[in-house]
């Protein structure tokens, strides 16, 4: 099964990168090396695993395939949909993404837009718009491929300044209906929690809570942004593993009281799935959520898989449904090397620094955050050419107070929405948790040499992952050799 679902990534990250018909003639060119060199019983294993790879190539290809849209583009469309996300204020004016659905005078599209206005009026997710205006193709700008990173969001295509009205006509599929009408409540739940934590915790704690319960990051100030970014810590505002992992255990321990463990399990894997939702679906969300329900299924029915099978069924399913997950999107990549860096190489520093029991809760945090560390290194340089000097203590200090932060800040952001009053005490703890990771953080950034850019090739990021590979190599043979003495 690895080598199948290997071979199926393989040939998505190929057709990415060298387009779907020269990616066919490169797997079917190494095909016939391989029949003629191979020296095995079973080539048939060869065949099935190319096979695999056409039908990852074909998948990408498939998902290449110009839209409707796309083909108006430089033309003045008017179109009905439903706003798709929450309204974004920028620099330039508004921004939210659009499910159209269908030409105004007829005709089915069901394709996801972005849509770039004014600053007002406001538009909220789920609101049924008509909109008239001219169909744009995305460009790359300088280093910025923003084709690329529309792709993996769903879109192909913008319409700029156009005329919007609301229009509640819009009609939808039952199924339609019924996913729309779900992810409103959640997201209304969600923007009920987050003014509960406004009016229960001070700025700029609010924000930052808000931040790492929902994923809402936009109040932050651009300076406690940039003191994340210097500190190597700005994942700890993106909902990842982590924090998924705290929300199922939440659950988990919630419901064992009251039910027997497998049911408490089903009941966890929903919560899981209502907070994906929740916190926007973003890919590494998305990937946590999966991986997380899928090692609390196996687990609760006596089964177990290996870490390696677990994260490519997890990055498979992903990029099944969006191929461009794999190239384009960077927080996918960032989360599925740091779970690989605390899956095979935490396991490592954990043996070189033995100590008492009474320390090995720390120890294992320690070692968790030094082989994130590691593992994203080579990508983060590559990505964005920047090295946080301060990042291991950094991350040290402020990892351990996230469960209480995220438990204290949800209580506050409860309580918020039933009485003010009382949410102004009950958000004294969630308040000083948020006041001291950001006084942490805010401390390691104005050291000196805090942030340092560095050139980092694409053979460094190769170089970087084979070094890494060695080393575990390296390690498990001698392991094995002292095993066998």
């Amino acid at each position: 099964m690895i080598l199948g679902i290997s071979g199926f990534l393989g040939g998505i990250l190929l057709a990415s990168f060298f387009g779907s018909a020269l990616s066919v003639w490169m797997v079917l060119f190494s095909l016939c090396g391989a029949l003629i060199f191979w020296r095995g019983q079973r080539p048939v294993v060869i065949l099935l695993v190319v096979l695999i790879m056409l039908g990852g190539i074909g998948r990408y290809s498939l998902a290449e395939r110009e839209t409707i849209l796309q083909r108006y583009a430089e033309q003045k469309v008017t179109v009905d949909g439903v706003v798709d996300s929450d309204f974004r204020v920028t620099s330039h004016g508004g921004r939210m993404y659009v499910r159209v659905i269908s030409f105004a005078d007829g005709g089915r599209i069901g394709e996801r837009i972005v849509v770039e206005t004014e600053q007002w009026p406001v538009y909220y997710f789920g609101q049924r718009i008509r909109l008239e205006g001219v169909v744009v193709l995305p460009q790359a700008d300088g280093t910025f491929d923003y084709a690329a990173y529309l792709k993996k969001e769903g879109v192909r295509v913008i319409v700029e300044r156009p005329h919007i009205r609301e229009h509640k006509t819009v009609s939808l599929g039952f199924f339609e209906e019924a996913w729309l009408g779900t992810r409103t409540i959640l997201f209304n739940v969600r923007d009920a929690i987050a003014g509960g934590i406004r009016r229960a915790v001070p700025e700029p704690g609010s924000a930052y809570l808000n931040g790492i319960i929902l994923g809402m990051r936009e109040d932050l100030p651009s300076s406690v942004l940039d003191d994340f970014a210097d500190t190597g810590t700005t994942h700890v505002l993106a909902i990842s593993g982590y924090n998924v992992a705290i929300v199922a255990e939440l659950f988990m321990l919630s419901c064992v009281i009251f039910i027997p463990r497998r049911k408490a399990v089903l009941v966890a894997i929903v919560a899981i799935a209502c907070f994906v939702l929740l916190t926007g679906a973003s890919a590494s969300v998305v990937r946590a959520g999966i991986m997380g329900s899928i090692l609390l299924f196996t687990r609760a029915f006596g089964r177990s898989l290996r870490p390696l099978l677990l994260l490519l069924m997890t990055a498979g399913l992903m990029s099944a449904f969006n191929p461009y997950i794999l190239r384009y999107d960077v927080g996918f990549q960032l989360s599925f090397v740091a779970v690989a860096g605390l899956v095979y190489l935490a396991p490592v520093f954990d043996g070189w620094f033995p100590v008492p029991k009474h320390f090995i809760e720390a120890r294992s945090m320690a070692t968790a955050t030094l082989a994130a560390t590691i593992a994203t290194l080579p990508l983060i340089l590559y990505t964005f050419g920047n090295l946080a000097i301060y990042a291991l203590p950094a991350n040290m200090l402020i990892l351990p107070v996230i469960p209480y932060a995220m438990a204290a800040g949800a209580f506050a952001g409860v309580l918020g929405m039933v009485s003010p009053g009382m949410a102004l005490i009950g958000g004294i703890p969630a308040w000083a948790l948020a006041w001291w990771q950001l006084h942490v953080i805010s401390w390691f950034a104005d050291l000196p040499f805090a942030r340092m850019t560095i050139s980092f090739p694409i053979i460094g990021l190769v170089v970087g992952y084979l070094l890494i590979a060695l080393f575990l190599f390296r390690y498990a043979y001698h392991r094995e050799n002292r095993t066998l003495t």
